[in-house]
């Protein structure tokens, strides 16, 4: 119905390090299934429309800026 133009996609990054103090995390041996996820996830989508990334912290400026940080 209507046409999708471009898409922007907060991105996920996951901790795989102990810089963090997470301790069963393997000081970045491991990787994380969400991040191989949203990787193919993201090529996939690029292939049909032009994709932009962001970061997590930036949707969340984004979120309070237009009123929409809900807190529960």
């Amino acid at each position: 119905m209507f046409p999708v133009t471009e898409i922007v996609y907060e991105y996920v990054k996951a901790d795989v390090d102990k810089s963090s103090g997470r301790k069963k995390a393997r000081s970045g041996k491991g990787f994380s299934p969400v991040m191989v996820g949203q990787k193919w996830m993201l090529e996939q989508l690029s292939q049909i429309v032009t994709t932009h990334k962001l970061e997590g912290w930036k949707t969340s400026i984004l979120r309070k800026q237009l009123g929409l940080d809900f807190t529960m």
